[in-house]
């Protein structure tokens, strides 16, 4: 068995890489952010506390041609289109680890330190979601394997939204207040889902 290095946390980050990019126009994992790939920002990020890393697609021959590292698994939904809720629960199911980081492929900020803080505030819960002025943040978030059932039966009945699964499942929930320590501005949980996103990104010194 291969041994897990040190710095990283044993767990599974699950990037959510399965929607349309229909407000884009284009394929957002492939955007350029400053001389870089949005998906390889979000990689770099996550590989610095994350034993296991996985990319949970609903295409993936589009990944297939940015030569990933081979310690990235790639993903397919069981069931396509299903929003990042089905992403979720083909993590869930796939993990060896206890719990899942879930992230959205378009998130191009993402602080290692926020990862590890929540991490640290997981306690006895299944979920540990970040809460900032716009409510839960369910993808920078903790999942706990046992979330699968709950997950599976919301997608049953049709109930994609992740936020939707919180009021079922023992919830920590970290405040603002508590990762503005680490993250002055919040940037982590800044995504890329418009034209007007991607220019203010790639203007944004980081």
């Amino acid at each position: 068995m291969t041994s897990i290095a040190p710095e990283r946390l044993p767990l599974t980050a699950a990037i959510l890489a399965g929607g349309r990019s229909t407000r884009m126009g284009v394929d957002k994992i492939l955007l350029d952010i400053q001389g870089e790939l949005l998906i390889r920002r979000v990689l770099d990020a996550v590989t610095q506390t994350c034993a296991r890393i996985a990319v949970v697609t609903n295409r993936p021959g589009d990944l297939a041609v940015l030569g990933l590292p081979l310690e990235v698994s790639v993903l397919s939904d069981e069931i396509a289109y299903q929003g990042p809720l089905g992403g979720l629960a083909t993590a869930l199911a796939w993990t060896q680890d206890e719990w899942v980081l879930a992230v959205a492929a378009d998130m191009p900020w993402i602080e290692p330190a926020v990862v590890r803080a929540l991490w640290a505030a997981r306690g006895q819960a299944a979920v540990v979601v970040p809460v900032t002025d716009h409510g839960p943040e369910p993808l920078l978030a903790l999942y706990h394997r046992r979330c699968l059932p709950v997950v599976n039966a919301a997608l049953a009945a049709g109930r994609l939204k992740l936020r939707a699964i919180l009021e079922e499942l023992p919830v920590v929930r970290v405040p603002a207040e508590a990762l503005r320590q680490i993250d002055a501005n919040l940037a982590s949980f800044e995504n890329i889902n418009t034209p007007e996103d991607l220019a203010r990104a790639v203007h944004q010194k980081r």
